[in-house]
Order: structure tokens, then sequence, then C-alpha cells
């Protein structure tokens, strides 16, 4: 069982039927909404004011922490030119706890000189937003890059400077699922994030977007702060279910052009037995017996999309929280995050100078050893 787990910030839609938060008081503690919908849904904005402000329309408890993404993400896909005062006219209507600064996120492919035209021009955004809002938390965002020194840059900027508390990091999903370069991707990915993490200190860090169960648990071993995740509800309008133990499979006959593995026979059964060992399944069934369960969720949850978000709102909210992957490479990463933990900034320099050459095999066995082993 892991302790101390990174706080999971649910990501949702404005005009949702599923409500997190309602079905699951108890374990939900923070949302994050999207300008991207509030910049784009005609007549959303009148709407919240007509219901009397965010919170009435999202029915959130006072307890819980509303964060307000800038959308930057969406924006960039889209392909659209949304100004930072546009961005500062949503964050002036809508009370949120924390406010995501508008980021251009860097991409695999830029050059050094456009990503520092980049992160020049989102420290730009986030100084005009602090100083239009200055009684507001106004987080800024780091991305994934290549060179460390943007890393040490970046975190002297924002917290030397600035004196932020909180740091956002993007782009830390993406290279765990890289199938090409794998090796290179997937570890650089930890040491960047483990690199900023001691920069700024652990519980001062936000991953965006994370998409499993597993991710989080990455985060974990880490000891990352906080993460948002909004993908109980993706995965489940592509007809996908988020697994306890960690994966994603699909439970429906829909046609698919990504993460094909369907649920086995074996997979099934294991969920069985979790659900029947447990207390706070979030759907109540007339008997917990293992026949009852396999009918209800075929019938039940497997068919239907909004159950099946529940169903996964639930693993995020629960089981990723206390169930590290048990098998496959997220297992090995996770195994990999728990060494990289122990590093210092010097290690990381000297790993991520050498990495082309080096085997995982190697690797593990360095970050095992006594010399560099901390607490």
């Amino acid at each position: 069982m892991l302790k101390d787990p990174p706080v999971i910030v649910i990501g949702d839609i404005l005009l949702s039927n599923i409500r997190p938060w309602k079905i699951f008081p108890d374990t939900t503690t923070d949302v994050m909404i999207s300008s991207y919908e509030l910049l784009t849904k005609r007549g959303i904005l009148a709407k919240i004011r007509a219901r009397g402000g965010i919170r009435s329309f999202l029915e959130l408890d006072d307890k819980i922490k509303l964060w307000l993404d800038s959308g930057g993400y969406q924006i960039m896909r889209k392909g659209l030119n949304i100004s930072i005062e546009r961005i500062a006219r949503i964050y002036e209507e809508i009370d949120a706890d924390f406010y995501i600064s508008l980021d251009y996120p860097t991409l695999p492919g830029d050059s050094p000189r456009v990503r520092e035209k980049k992160m020049r021009r989102n420290i730009k955004n986030f100084e005009f937003l602090i100083n239009r809002f200055p009684d507001k938390t106004i987080i800024p965002v780091i991305h994934f890059s290549p060179n460390l020194d943007d890393y040490n840059f970046l975190v002297n900027t924002y917290i030397e400077e600035y004196g932020c508390e909180k740091i956002a990091f993007g782009g830390f999903v993406p290279p765990l699922l890289s199938v090409k370069g794998t090796k290179k991707a997937r570890i650089k990915g930890i040491l960047s994030l483990q690199y900023v993490a001691l920069l700024a200190g652990r519980e001062n860090i936000h991953v965006m977007g994370v998409g499993s169960a597993t991710t989080i648990s990455i985060l974990h071993a880490l000891r990352i702060g906080s993460a948002d995740s909004a993908s109980w509800r993706v995965k489940a309008a592509y007809g996908k279910i988020i697994l306890p133990w960690g994966g994603e499979r699909h439970v429906t006959n829909r046609k698919v052009n990504f993460g094909k593995k369907k649920l086995n026979r074996e997979e099934l059964n294991r969920l069985i037995d979790i659900i029947s060992g447990i207390d706070h399944f979030p759907f109540s069934l007339p008997s917990y017996s293992k026949q009852n369960i396999e009918e209800f969720l075929n019938t039940n949850v497997f068919s239907r999309f909004e159950n099946r978000a529940i169903f996964n709102a639930w693993v995020i909210l629960h089981w990723a929280k206390i169930m590290p992957p048990k098998t496959g490479s997220f297992r090995s990463l996770y195994s990999l995050a728990l060494q990289i933990r122990k590093i210092s900034l010097e290690d990381i320099r000297n790993i991520w100078n050498n990495i082309d050459n080096v085997k995982q095999k190697d690797l593990l066995d360095y970050l095992s050893s006594n010399e560099i082993r901390g607490n």
C-alpha cells in the first residue's frame, strides 16, 4: 500500500451529467476545469452567472479546492490565437483557488531558439497575470526539456524572482508512453521530474494531465505533491475501463484505433475478486456474490459510458492511491522511479549526459549502488 500519495485533482468538463465529487465526497478534494471551454462554449459564462457563480454551477462543496487551467494545450492543438488578456478576463470572473498560467508547450522537435522563445513568452504571461491579480494564486508551468539548464533557469525565475509556492510540470506523460526510443524517453521523463522536484521541492510540484493510475503511482514514487487527471472520463468515452492494478482495457465492441487490448477472463476474475472483498464499490448491488458482480459489470458498467466513467473515477481516486503497478513495463518504471528519487542533481546530470550509451540494466545497478543511495 502506498503512503502519502499525491493529491489527485479531478478534471471535468463544465456541462457534465457526472460529478465525481458528488459520488465520492470523501475522496474528492480538488477539481479542475479548463478555460478553453469558457472561451469556446457560447453562452456558458452567462449560464454560470445565472446559477450564482462557478461553485454553484458545478455543485461544489466549499471544502473542495477549484483549479482553473488556462487551456494552453487545447489552444495549441486547435491552432487558436488566444491572448493573455482574454485569459485574464476569464480569470477575473471565475472564483477559483488556483489558476494555471497561460503556457505555450514546448515540443520535442523545437529548436533551442524556439524553445527559449516559448519559455520567455510563458514567463511574460505569468508576470502579466500576477501583476493583474496580486491576490490570486497563479501557478506557472514548466515543460519537459532536453536541456537541464532550462529547468535551473525557470525554477530560479519563478521561485527566487517571483516567490512561487507551486509550479506545474507539463509534458511528463508523453515520454512515458513513448514506443520509439522508449528507453531514453521514459528514463529522461522521470529524471526531469526528479530534477525539478529537487530544485523546487517535491510537495510544490503539480503534474499536468496524468493519464492513468500507473502514472500516478510513479508520481508517488517521486513524492510529487499533486497531479490532475481527466482520464476517467476520456477513457470511458473510448470504451475503456482503468484497472485497479494498472493499465486499461476495452470492454465494448466498438471499433478502436489504439490500445486495443481487451479485458480477458483472468483479469475479469481478478476484478471480481477485488470488488467482492471491499465495501466501497460505487454501485449498489443486490448481492456481492461473484456471479452477481460479473453480471452487473457486463450489463451495467461495461456497456454504459456513464458507469464506465464512474468506475474509472473510483479507480483514480481510490486504487491509484494505494496500489502500485504489479507487472509489465510500468512496474519497471515504478521501480526505476523509486531509485531515481534517491539521487542528487549532480547524479542526474551525469546520467543525462551519458544515457545514450548506458543499458537500462547498468543504469538500475548504478542507481542501486550504495555510493549514491540517499534517504
